[in-house]
């Protein structure tokens, strides 16, 4: 079972044999079918996307929370997108951040994000932009983009955190070394700025 989820992610990165996303759905759902929780994420995760096979939230959804339901952070993190979004389910941001925080409790950086913003706008939560603030820095420290880019803002405009323009610039070059066009967007308006 495990040998059959690891062919799947070789396929799936083309690590050792040549990429193909077909073949990785393949040996997920053989892996899946033995209750492997990765390779029940990987499957959800690949119907959610469309990814190697044809879209289908509903089959998104049974095999996320079948993963979520074995503790699989990243099944729990797409389970609450799919709720947060109403993606073959009915739209619940409670439960979307009843999932992100099952996630990121086990320290994955995306959920940590989601977490962070539906604190920020008050979504499923009550609105907190300090725990905001925390949540969001857990999943800037593991570098995700879209964290630093956010925590550069509340820095810029004291939002749940003190305003520090030394830390705005900080977060908005990782941001920026990392990729983001609003990142570097924002460096370059403050520096104009003066």
């Amino acid at each position: 079972m495990q040998s059959a989820y690891d062919l799947g992610v070789h396929f799936a990165a083309g690590r050792g044999v040549p990429k193909d996303d077909v073949k990785a759905v393949q040996w997920f759902q053989k892996a899946a079918d033995q209750d492997l929780p990765q390779a029940e994420a990987s499957l959800g995760a690949a119907y959610l996307t469309g990814q190697g096979i044809a879209k289908g939230q509903a089959s998104a959804e049974y095999w996320n929370r079948k993963a979520a339901d074995h503790g699989d952070a990243r099944a729990q993190c797409n389970l609450g997108l799919q709720y947060e979004k109403g993606l073959g389910i009915t739209k619940d941001v409670v439960l979307a951040a009843a999932w992100y925080r099952k996630a990121a409790d086990q320290g994955l950086a995306q959920a940590q994000n989601n977490l962070g913003v539906a604190y920020v706008n008050g979504r499923g939560v009550e609105k907190s932009d300090a725990l905001g603030a925390i949540w969001l820095r857990k999943a800037a420290d593991q570098g995700l983009v879209e964290a630093e880019f956010t925590l550069g803002v509340m820095y810029e405009v004291g939002r749940g955190v003190p305003p520090d323009r030394t830390l705005a610039v900080h977060w908005y070059r990782l941001a920026a070394d990392h990729g983001s066009a609003p990142a570097c967007k924002s460096l370059e308006r403050l520096h104009a700025n003066g």
